[in-house]
């Protein structure tokens, strides 16, 4: 169809050229100042040609042109309806992958919140058990010092009233002698 489409596009200009040509020397020194469209002896020929070229022109573009551009926007317009249904269903999954990835790190939290609270705890009492140990520690310390101490303490004290007691009967020997002695020479 477009050879022949060609083949009369071509054949078109040539034949109205050599009708013009024609036609032209036959009546060229009379009609010379008026335009040749206008002329009426070619007019009809002019307007047959015209019609016969628009037809073609006309169902070419209608059977040939028109099919291929309503078939490519067709095409278009599917893909472009592929595409956005393909995207609303990723959409969709995107959403559901979302929920499910909220939902995990929620549950994440809230068990990361409890082993943190009971690791909190935990060490809380190990540090109360510990501290426990450590006072008990430091009062039997304490009070084994404070009994040895007052063992030392009462051990002290006893040697110092034996002393203390050794020391005044000493005293008060000294001082029944030195009485008798003065007695004594004052009695002598």
């Amino acid at each position: 169809m477009r050879y022949i489409f060609a083949l009369l596009l071509s054949y078109v200009p040539a034949v109205a050229m050599a009708a013009t040509e024609a036609h032209g020397d036959a009546h060229g020194a009379e009609e010379s100042g008026s335009l040749p469209q206008f002329n009426l002896e070619t007019f009809s020929s002019q307007a047959f040609w015209l019609f016969v070229t628009f037809f073609f022109v006309y169902t070419f573009v209608k059977n040939m042109i028109l099919p291929q551009i309503s078939g490519t926007m067709n095409k278009r317009e599917d893909h472009i309806r592929h595409e956005l249904a393909e995207a609303a269903i990723l959409t969709e999954k995107a959403k559901i992958l979302q929920g499910e990835y909220e939902a995990r790190m929620s549950e994440a939290y809230k068990l990361a919140q409890e082993k943190y609270t009971q690791a909190r705890v935990n060490i809380t009492k190990k540090l109360a058990d510990a501290e426990t140990k450590q006072r008990d520690a430091f009062a039997n310390k304490r009070n084994a010092f404070i009994g040895s101490y007052e063992a030392q303490r009462s051990r002290i004290i006893e040697e110092l009233n034996v002393e203390a007691k050794s020391l005044s009967k000493m005293v008060a020997e000294k001082l029944t002698k030195a009485t008798e002695i003065t007695k004594t020479k004052k009695a002598a």
